[in-house]
C-alpha cells in the first residue's frame, strides 16, 4: 500500500513578547505554515450541482488536492474551478479538443496555480 507524505516548510516567528526584559519568562513561539501547505486531509466532496464525476475523474480529483495550492483553493472557494478543470482535462485527453476547450484548459490552470 503506497502512502502521500508531504513535507511542509515551517519556520519559526517569536510574538513582540520575545523582548520581556524578565530572561526568565519565555516567549511563546508561533509556528507558521506557508500558505501553499496549508490544506491537509482527504479530498473535498465533488461540488453539489455538477454532474457525479467518473472513476477517472473522482481519481485525478484526488490528485490534484495533494497539490501544494490546495490550501489556496479552499480558502478561496475554488472547488469548483478544480472540478471544471478535472473535467475539461478527461475531455480534452479522450477527445480532439477545440481551441476553446485548450484555451479555457490553460486559463483554469493559471487561476488554479497550475500552469507550467
Amino acid at each position: 500500500m503506497m502512502t502521500n507524505e508531504r513535507t511542509v516548510g515551517i519556520r519559526r516567528a517569536y510574538s513582540s513578547q520575545a523582548d520581556h526584559p524578565d530572561p526568565t519568562v519565555q516567549a511563546p513561539a508561533a509556528l507558521l505554515v506557508q500558505d501553499h501547505a496549508a490544506y491537509f486531509g482527504a479530498a473535498p466532496a465533488w461540488p453539489i450541482g455538477m454532474i457525479e464525476p467518473s472513476e477517472s475523474e473522482l481519481a485525478r480529483w484526488s490528485e490534484l488536492w495533494l497539490h501544494g495550492q490546495a490550501g489556496s483553493w479552499v480558502r478561496t472557494q475554488r472547488e469548483q474551478s478544480v472540478a471544471a478543470l478535472v473535467r475539461l482535462e478527461q475531455r480534452c485527453a479522450h477527445r480532439r479538443p477545440s481551441s476553446w476547450a485548450l484555451t479555457e484548459l490553460e486559463r483554469l490552470r493559471t487561476e488554479l496555480g497550475l500552469a507550467s
